[in-house]
């Protein structure tokens, strides 16, 4: 017997699977579109998350007066939360500018050393350090030089695309200042955000579901927060490490070089890549074999954090193989960009506890081990 009803549905559900597929594209431009809109209140919600914990502190334990109105106490907390944040970036910027600078005027010094005589004299010193027998030295040298050589290309390109590059970092630097701007509105309005939250949630959402979404909220909380705590102290160790062992190994820009580390290992699995390399080519035009000892170093110490620090500061706070980590940070990065890559494991890594509960109901259901 003919049935309306469903007809109507599997024509419906067979159009929507059409528009999907064949206009994918333009389904997508929007969906990026809308996160470029949004792009400000999503660094203003990181933002407020971070602090909010600092806030709070300050709010109720640190501005204990009773003297003080609720508005006034909000306004000091706010006050001294952004201040000490604020502070804090400014005094690493402080440290990092003078060595950029310092660093950048010694590398145009030193730019016409890479030209063929130069980078061969820097070879030669390496292969030389390395006691390599004379005999593979050419063969060696021609390789190397051809690496330079594409290196040299590259640079030039990114000189080329120096244009795009400050775009988007003004670009950027809008965003995040709206962010912080949406931040303050967050943390200052969180009473009546939260309440008008929890309104539309009883609203709209049945009791069932809103449990489930309460639920992975607080397991977002617990995960997303150990995370970002977890990974800025591990930065915040590697940093101090590879400073005293850049001291030791006597390593040029041992200051600027910790700081690059630093904060590329906040962002994981891919982080001691983005410190390492760059760390390396500019010692590289100051002391090929200073430059040497240093990858040396940070592959050593890109183990031990990995195998002994990390996971002794995160624990569980992840609970995913090195895959899915990649997974996590490619996916997020190619979303939302440097925030993406830092919260994308953290966030996958629920999704994965939500997944993983959901299919072992299924399978505990059909008696399956």
């Amino acid at each position: 017997m003919f049935n309306l009803r469903k007809a109507i549905i599997l024509v419906s559900y067979t159009a929507t699977l059409y528009f999907l597929f064949t206009r994918f594209d333009f389904i997508l431009a929007g969906l990026f579109s809308l996160i470029g809109i949004l792009t400000p209140f999503i660094y203003g919600f990181i933002i407020a998350y971070i602090l909010y914990k600092p806030y709070v502190f300050i709010y109720k334990r640190i501005l204990i007066f009773n003297k003080l109105s609720k508005g006034v106490r909000k306004f000091l907390s706010l006050l001294i939360c952004y201040g000490a944040f604020f502070g804090l970036i400014s005094f690493l910027v402080s440290m990092v500018v003078p060595q950029i600078i310092a660093s950048y005027t010694t590398l145009a010094e030193n730019l016409s050393e890479l030209s063929k005589d130069g980078n061969e004299n820097a070879i030669t010193k390496i292969l030389k350090f390395l006691k390599i027998d004379a005999s593979y030295e050419k063969q060696i040298l021609e390789m190397l030089l051809g690496f330079v050589g594409g290196f040299e290309q590259l640079s030039k390109y990114f000189m080329i695309s120096a244009y795009d590059i400050l775009t988007k970092f003004l670009l950027e630097t809008y965003y995040w200042t709206l962010g912080v701007i949406v931040s303050v509105y967050m943390l200052s309005g969180k009473e009546k955000i939260f309440l008008q939250l929890r309104k539309l949630k009883d609203a709209f959402v049945p009791q069932k579901l809103s449990d489930h979404i309460m639920e992975t909220f607080r397991l977002c909380d617990k995960k997303i927060g150990k995370f970002l705590i977890g990974q800025l102290l591990n930065s915040l160790i590697v940093t101090i490490i590879c400073f005293f062992g850049t001291l030791l190994l006597k390593t040029p820009y041992a200051l600027l070089i910790s700081v690059i580390v630093g904060v590329t290992n906040v962002v994981p699995f891919f982080g001691p890549f983005f410190g390492a390399i760059p760390s390396t080519l500019i010692v590289l035009t100051v002391d090929p074999v200073a430059a040497l000892w240093l990858a040396v170093f940070l592959f050593i110490l890109h183990q031990i954090d990995g195998n002994i620090i990390g996971p002794r500061i995160l624990g569980s706070a992840i609970g995913l193989s090195g895959l899915w980590i990649m997974f996590g940070v490619i996916v997020g990065g190619g979303i939302f960009g440097l925030a993406g890559m830092i919260l994308g494991v953290p966030i996958f890594s629920v999704f994965y506890v939500i997944l993983g509960k959901h299919v072992n109901r299924k399978l505990y259901g059909k008696n399956i081990p």
